[in-house]
Order: C-alpha cells, then structure tokens, then sequence
C-alpha cells in the first residue's frame, strides 16, 4: 500500500485493464522495460506474486540482490546460456505461478522499439501448462514527477502455434507497443472527460 501510495502521490500513475487479468491458472506478464522502476510497479500495482527473470549482474550487487530477491527474481544471463532460467519459468508457470518478462530483454527508454527476444515465446510455448500472455504498457519515467503515467493492460494472448514461438513473441512486443500508442492517448482523453481509469 505504501509503494502504491508513493506512485500515486509523485507520479499520478492509473492502472487500466485490471480486469483482464485471468482469474485462475497461470500467465506471464510482458512489458516494456523503460527503468528499474518496472518491476516495482507491475508488482505493487497488477500482481505483488510476479517472479521475474533479472539480469545476473544485477545480483552482484548486495543491496539490489537483496531489493529483487524480495520481488521474486530469479537471475538470466545475456550472454552465455539462459537454458536454467527457462527451464525455471517453465516449472513456475506449470506450478501455477506468475512470470514476468521483458521481451526487448533489456531496458529501452527510446520510442523506437527493439527486436524481441524470443524467449517469452519459447517458455509459453513449451510450458504444459495453459499459459496466456498479458501484455502490459508502461508509460512512467523517473524524472517526470507529477505527471500522469499509465499501466495499460491488454487482452490475453493465447499460444495458437507453439511451434512459431518467434513470431509469437514478435507479435506480444507488437502488442505492448500498440497498447503505449494507443492506450497512453485513449486514458489521457477520458482523464480529460472526467472519467477515471481503474
């Protein structure tokens, strides 16, 4: 409650599409990635039981180890093999959990989209369980205080193909982007009506 208070007071954030998320079963979360305030948001305002795939440097460092492990993070490396990360999320989402990733696989605080990463759609796709993808916008940059930013929640995205994980994960980073276009805009007009997002 405090860290969604601190988000509302400083950066007027609204949360929209809460009731798109699933009820039961479990889903990955996919996000665009603008700063380190992510996870802490998708955490305090959509599910505060998102395990999310963190880059292993980051657990390098004491306090940051300490901050994400908190958050439910569990290390991939950008580098080498990322095999033990997948199978990780694999076994979450086939217990029931949530995961949450970034499909640019890296922060990009541009307008200009990045290629996605595969992975999202590889660990949908290979997980048994009846996995659905929520793709999420967000609009918050740290330094633009007392300003309205979003979280738009989109529909659902159901693995049809699981052989074309690529061209999945390719169309869930192309929804995220349409839902920043098009959501960011949409909520700005009805704050301007006097309508107020969930």
């Amino acid at each position: 409650m405090l860290v969604q208070a601190f988000y509302k007071f400083f950066y007027r954030v609204k949360v929209c599409g809460l009731d798109r998320l699933p009820k039961t079963g479990p889903y990955i979360i996919a996000a665009n990635h603008l700063s380190i305030h992510d996870p802490i948001l998708l955490s305090a305002f959509v599910n505060p039981h998102i395990r999310f795939m963190a880059k292993e440097e980051l657990f390098r460092i004491p306090i940051i180890r300490y901050l994400i492990c908190r958050l439910g993070a569990f290390p991939v490396s950008r580098t080498g093999s990322c095999i033990s990360a997948i199978r990780h999320s694999i076994h979450l989402l086939e217990n029931g959990k949530t995961v949450g990733i970034f499909p640019e696989g890296t922060r990009n605080r541009l307008d200009t989209r990045l290629s996605a990463k595969p992975g999202v759609g590889f660990i949908a796709a290979r997980s048994h369980a009846d996995v659905k993808i929520i793709p999420i916008a967000i609009s918050l940059r740290p330094r633009q205080w007392f300003k309205h930013h979003y979280i738009i929640i989109g529909e659902p995205i159901h693995v049809i193909n699981p052989d074309d994980y690529r061209s999945l994960a390719q169309y869930v980073l192309q929804t995220i982007y349409a839902l920043k276009k098009d959501g960011y805009r949409e909520n700005r007009v009805r704050l301007k009506r006097g309508f107020t997002p969930e």
